[in-house]
């Protein structure tokens, strides 16, 4: 039980977990326009997710940047990939939260979390758990939505786990109902992707080390809510394939540029 349970957390979570920095590249530009045009227009293939409908995919946006918040009180910094960096900022402000978001997709982020990480500066992230496994530390200790490198209380950390837990359902109930895979592309859609693979890559963070720790039933429950959720997020895998062939013309981009300086 303890090499399947492993290889499942190993295998899926980090076959996407160096990709999806760049993601943002493809998405981040849009959100901040097409979050508002999908208000009135977001209807396809005869469902119409207006009304009702929409007010229940927001409130799980909502509810999801609300908890990235609560989770990372009291840490000024948190580092992400960028996507609700906007909406964090807001929630933050509106708290009295001194809390910024330092996206891993530029080269400010990567620096300055490489620094984090050699001062034992103690910070919140969502992104950049790669740092940690190559210098040879033990992975942050994560609670629902993201990891902190101070020791969260245990009570603390526990109802995020818990709120984390019930999000993913609600999104999962998202699908069953037929709500975000009818959605256009882009803005709202994304963003509750993005929150799917999150709860997800982080629940397998957690079983990782709770099989280590010898707690195989609470590892089993986190990766039985992970295997749930990333079977029902398709549309993430486009995204992550487009993002490919984006990542692609940036590199041969570079490489033409550093040849023309030669």
């Amino acid at each position: 039980m303890k090499m399947e349970i492993s290889g499942t957390i190993s295998r899926k979570g980090d076959e996407m977990g160096t990709k999806v920095a760049f993601i943002l590249l493809l998405t981040v530009a849009c959100l901040s326009g097409c979050g508002k045009a999908e208000a009135s227009s977001a209807s396809s293939g005869g469902r119409d997710t207006s009304g009702e409908a929409l007010a229940k995919l927001q409130s799980v946006t909502n509810d999801y940047v609300r908890e990235v918040v609560e989770e990372a009180k009291g840490v000024r910094v948190i580092y992400t990939e960028g996507m609700f960096d906007d909406d964090i900022r807001h929630e933050a402000k509106r708290r009295g939260i001194e809390l910024e978001p330092i996206p891993m997709i530029n080269g400010r982020g990567p620096l300055s979390l490489k620094e984090a990480v050699k001062n034992d500066e103690v910070v919140a992230l969502q992104s950049g758990f790669e740092i940690w496994k190559r210098v040879g530390k033990e992975l942050p200790l994560c609670s629902g939505v993201l990891a902190r490198t101070d020791k969260m209380p245990e009570e603390d950390r526990q109802r995020g786990i818990e709120v984390a837990r019930r999000l993913g359902e609600r999104v999962l109930e998202l699908h069953k109902e037929n709500l975000i895979d009818t959605m256009p592309d882009g803005g709202l859609k994304n963003k509750l992707l993005m929150i799917q693979w999150r709860i997800s890559r982080i629940a397998r963070m957690r079983a990782e080390r709770e099989e280590r720790m010898g707690h195989l039933k609470l590892a089993l429950k986190d990766v039985e809510l992970s295997e749930r959720l990333d079977a029902r997020n398709a549309g993430l895998k486009k995204i992550l394939q487009d993002m490919e062939k984006a990542r692609k013309q940036t590199l041969k981009a570079r490489e033409k540029a550093e040849a023309q300086k030669r």
